[in-house]
């Protein structure tokens, strides 16, 4: 079948480019593409997450013109395709996969966060589920699941108390690719957790939210 064999190629040769949507600090984005596969490769080579935001400009571009772009006023990059990229995992997480909207992740939050509040508590390896609401400056926010294991305490404590101050967190997006995040443009990270053991880092002030 003609239209078939049209869409089939037009999925692979989607699979095989790549599109990133810079989401800037001042609520603008700027999105950017390549088709060609040698340098839709050369592209993602270059993705590095664990200099992304820390290395200086980020230049973007195949001749004329081109952009240069400061780090410190992008909040996240979305990366689009179905090459390759590199992923980084605090301790003890397995998989971030992005939700797909607020509605969503309200539904999931409805479903889970009853069941986790009646858990018993659960010690280091045991399996740990958390939903994450990102707010990132700009207006910009983030919905992610994530699974892993809790690890010891020492691990925990640190992990949250230094997530800020991580070069990047990669969260797989709902299709291809991952969200590249900036952590010094995060504002609140609201962490629902599995975990029921007493979760006390040593900078924690005690207090209760007054909303969900």
């Amino acid at each position: 079948m003609p239209g078939y064999t049209a869409n089939a190629t037009f999925g692979m040769l989607k699979q095989m480019s790549i599109k990133i949507t810079v989401l800037k600090t001042n609520g603008q984005k700027g999105t950017y593409e390549q088709v060609t596969l040698a340098l839709a490769l050369e592209a993602v080579k270059k993705l590095n997450p664990r200099t992304l935001f820390t290395r200086g400009s980020l230049i973007i571009g195949n001749g004329n013109p081109f952009s240069l772009l400061n780090p410190s006023h992008i909040s996240s990059i979305e990366v689009d395709t179905g090459l390759p990229l590199l992923n980084i995992l605090p301790p003890g997480v397995t998989t971030a996969i992005q939700v797909s909207d607020k509605t969503a992740f309200m539904v999931e939050l409805d479903k889970r966060w009853p069941q986790w509040r009646r858990m018993e508590q659960a010690g280091p390896g045991s399996p740990l589920e958390a939903l994450v609401h990102l707010e990132l400056v700009g207006g910009w926010e983030e919905y992610v699941s994530v699974t892993g294991t809790v690890p010891d305490r020492k691990t925990e404590q640190k992990v949250v108390e230094t997530l800020l101050d991580l070069p990047i967190i990669c969260v797989k997006r709902t299709g291809n690719g991952y969200n590249y995040i900036n952590p010094s443009n995060i504002i609140r990270a609201r962490i629902y957790h599995s975990n029921r053991t007493p979760f006390r880092p040593e900078r924690v002030l005690p207090l209760d939210p007054q909303e969900i």
